[in-house]
């Protein structure tokens, strides 16, 4: 237990435990963990938006109203 004048560690397990419990830990400090986080974000990100493309834009990319949808509709996890 941490009383209010003691300094917490700043080594890296610490903070990420603290910030994320053991699974950042668990997976050690090459980042993996947030990167995975990270990864899953900016491909929930990139469906949103690719959700709302108008159909000039997808036909500009070679990519059809269905395919579109379909792409956006998977979950984060998958890739």
């Amino acid at each position: 237990m941490t009383t209010s004048n003691q300094i917490p560690s700043l080594h890296p397990a610490s903070w990420a435990a603290s910030l994320f419990g053991r699974a950042a830990v668990v997976r050690g400090n090459s980042g993996r963990f947030l990167g995975r986080l990270v990864e899953w974000q900016d491909r929930a990100r990139a469906r949103r938006l690719l959700a709302d493309i108008d159909e000039r834009l997808l036909a500009d990319m070679g990519i059809g109203r269905a395919e579109a949808f379909m792409e956006a509709e998977k979950p984060f996890w998958r890739s």
